[in-house]
């Protein structure tokens, strides 16, 4: 075992629990056992029960390879990572252990890959298991039998283990926060019309990329240096503020009302944006973190684009010439002037139109634009 004195032992611990904060912390807590254990590398890794192999995180040297040689190539033909897979969490195994060593010096694995890396010696403990697949962090070195991982070095990991089990729980959280921040992103990216965040000062925490758009054009709606919105003019700017203050303080009701909305005037002369604001939930009272605590709609009516026509074809079983009308008179354009942009007659499309309102069931025109924009609202294109 290294000589590690009790201080020596807890700045590893801390460093141990201190990296797990930080996005990149396993590889900070890899390379701190690469020197503590004088490994070529070490390596936060899942493999699942066919021994498929996915690294999370790597730290060290691969000699004359790479980790897609060994995910691709050699992680199912593992010997140690067979062995291994069964052992309960907490449980450390060397590569020593092998019941039939000489089978693992053997492999193609060891011969093609680990030999040739100067990696041939493992030390291993599994930090988590799932139904069919387990988190393991693994270390490695080589340098010949007399650079064996030893009983002793078993026993430290074995100390270490708590610790890093307790940084793997760390990691596993803050990667589902994450992946679950970045689908409420994707999801908020879909959407056809402008969603922002406010926390209960008003400052903006997010937006997706129809109000980013519609911000950075500067045409009625900015962004203060504080995050808080504001209109062209004192007025309003005023407004604004007194219809978010009004929701921040609605802790109960949730959903949308009409008595939250208001217009917004544009210096461009399009039509006036729409904004509807909702309140997002009780207020946890925390000064230590920004809770989203009010939700704005922001709606362009010249939002530039049209209803795909695939989407009003899938739906409603159209030809694609009946696809594209539809999808065109949805975004407001007429008769007259979908004849001249198809340069076909006024007569074609009246008859296109007859059949589209057999085959969606709706008798006038308006219904129809009524039919398309409900059922294909988040499809738009542009």
């Amino acid at each position: 075992m290294p000589n590690l004195s009790q201080e020596r032992l807890l700045e590893i611990i801390e460093k141990i629990h201190a990296s797990a904060l930080l996005a990149d912390g396993w590889v900070a807590i890899a390379d701190c056992f690469n020197g503590l254990f004088h490994n070529q590398y070490s390596a936060l890794l899942e493999r699942d029960s066919q021994q498929r192999t996915k690294i999370y995180s790597f730290s060290g040297e691969l000699i004359g390879h790479s980790n897609t040689d060994y995910t691709s190539r050699y992680s199912q033909k593992s010997v140690t990572g067979r062995a291994c897979f069964n052992l309960p969490a907490g449980e450390i195994f060397i590569d020593l252990m092998l019941p039939d060593h000489s089978e693992y010096i053997k492999s193609e694995a060891y011969q093609d890959f680990f030999r040739p890396s100067q990696a041939e010696h493992l030390l291993q403990v599994n930090l988590a298991r799932g139904t069919d697949r387990i988190l393991s962090f693994i270390m490695r070195r080589g340098g010949g039998p007399a650079a064996a991982y030893t009983l002793e070095e078993g026993r430290l990991l074995k100390i270490l283990f708590p610790h890093l089990r307790q940084a793997a729980q760390v990691w596993q959280r803050l990667a589902s926060a994450k992946a679950l921040e970045e689908g409420f992103q994707n999801a908020m990216d879909a959407f056809p019309f402008g969603v922002l965040l406010f926390d209960a000062e008003g400052r903006l925490i997010s937006m997706n990329r129809v109000a980013e758009k519609i911000i950075r054009h500067n045409d009625g709606l900015v962004l203060d240096k504080d995050g808080k919105l504001q209109g062209r003019t004192p007025g309003v700017t005023s407004a604004l503020h007194r219809l978010l203050a009004r929701i921040t303080h609605m802790f109960d009701e949730m959903g949308l009302s009409a008595d939250h909305s208001m217009m917004v005037k544009r210096p461009s002369g399009k039509r006036p944006f729409s904004l509807l604001a909702f309140p997002l939930g009780k207020n946890l009272g925390s000064h230590w973190f920004r809770q989203p605590r009010i939700g704005l709609l922001l709606l362009d009516p010249d939002r530039s684009g049209e209803l795909s026509e695939s989407v009003m074809t899938n739906l409603f079983g159209l030809t694609p010439a009946e696809g594209r009308l539809m999808s065109t008179l949805v975004s407001g354009v007429s008769l007259k002037v979908c004849a001249e942009r198809f340069k076909v007659s006024e007569h074609t499309v009246r008859t296109q139109l007859k059949t589209l309102f057999q085959k969606t069931d709706t008798n006038r025109q308006s219904d129809l634009v009524r039919l398309g924009l409900a059922a294909g609202g988040f499809f738009l294109d542009g």
